[in-house]
C-alpha cells in the first residue's frame, strides 16, 4: 500500500461552471453528452444525481449551481491512502464545501 507521504498532490481547477442536478429515482437515466468535459451520473434508491458543466445540466432536474471542479493530476495508484483528505482538510479550514466525486 502506497503512502501519501511518498506522492506531491497536483490538482487544477476546471475552466467550467458544474452543477449538481438530483432526478427522481423512476427518471430515464440521461445520456452521456458528447465531447471531453467531466460528467458523473450516480443512481441510489433515493436520486439519480448528476455532476456535469451547468449547461449540460438534464431537463427537469432540480439544479444547484455554480460549482467548481478540482482536477487530481494523475495517473494515482488505486492504493494510495489520503489523497482526498489532504484535499479537504485545507479547503474545510478555508470554509469552502466540497462535494467529492472520484
Amino acid at each position: 500500500m502506497s503512502s501519501l507521504a511518498q506522492h506531491i498532490v497536483v490538482f487544477s481547477v476546471l475552466e467550467e461552471k458544474y452543477c449538481v442536478a438530483k432526478l427522481e429515482p423512476g427518471s430515464l437515466m440521461p445520456a452521456f453528452p458528447a465531447g471531453d468535459a467531466m460528467f458523473s451520473i450516480t443512481r441510489t434508491d433515493d436520486e439519480i444525481s448528476v455532476i456535469c458543466e451547468e449547461s449540460l445540466a438534464p431537463e427537469g432536474s432540480e439544479v444547484e449551481r455554480n460549482w467548481r471542479a478540482l482536477k487530481v493530476q494523475g495517473p494515482l495508484e488505486f492504493s494510495l491512502k489520503g489523497v482526498l483528505a489532504s484535499m479537504l482538510v485545507p479547503l474545510a479550514e478555508a470554509d469552502v464545501s466540497v462535494f467529492a466525486v472520484s
